[in-house]
């Protein structure tokens, strides 16, 4: 297809289904892992932008249960790097997304 000056048209960017398909994964993931974190979590939302410790109330203990948690449920194994990364849930859906490509 070309333009009306007759170059022709290229896409650069992804199409709409793969976009959506992203952010509903995303979406997914972030669900899931919300389900697994909202027991230790006492009347606060859980959003991406949660930090665990400060607004979560996560201690050390939940930290740790939360990675076994997360390894289980995604069938995968935190690095220590990505465990020193994750301060925020929007991490730990980021870490998930990374080790399903």
């Amino acid at each position: 297809e070309k333009t009306s000056s007759g170059k022709i048209k290229r896409n650069l960017m992804t199409n709409d289904d793969s976009i959506q398909t992203a952010v509903n994964e995303s979406n997914s993931i972030f669900e899931k892992i919300k389900a697994l974190i909202e027991p230790k979590v006492i009347g606060n939302d859980i959003s991406m932008e949660s930090n665990l410790i400060t607004d979560l109330g996560f201690d050390s203990l939940d930290l740790v249960e939360g990675y076994v948690l997360v390894e289980k449920e995604f069938q995968m194994t935190l690095s220590k790097e990505e465990k020193n990364h994750i301060k925020k849930v929007k991490d730990i859906v980021e870490v998930v997304e990374s080790s399903r490509q």
